[in-house]
């Protein structure tokens, strides 16, 4: 965990509050079943998402919030879920570059 201050020191108790923080959230990421490189999750399935939402970015050169919103609109247009989709970009098989391409082409 990276703490940024304005003060040169923590306080007591302020160390002790951020002490808190990262035991509770590294807690919560090592009980989560998501984790598992193989599970199934809310882990998973965001590091899905975020995967497929930089590599709209890096090609079409899209701020993340767009490429998101894109990534949205298609799986609404084709009745898809949202991870669905992303699992489809990241393993090239949906091409939203370009919508005349067959998908998966020009990757």
């Amino acid at each position: 965990m990276t703490v940024h201050r304005r003060e040169k020191r923590f306080s007591a108790e302020a160390c002790a509050v951020a002490q808190f923080v990262a035991d509770a959230v590294g807690a919560a990421v090592a009980r989560d079943p998501g984790m598992d490189e193989d599970a199934e999750g809310p882990w998973a399935s965001r590091a899905i998402v975020h995967q497929a939402t930089g590599m709209i970015v890096s090609r079409l050169q899209l701020r993340p919030e767009d490429s998101l919103a894109l990534i949205r609109a298609h799986a609404f247009a084709h009745s898809d879920t949202l991870t669905g989709t992303c699992q489809r970009i990241i393993d090239r098989e949906l091409n939203l570059m370009d919508p005349d391409a067959l998908d998966g082409e020009s990757w």
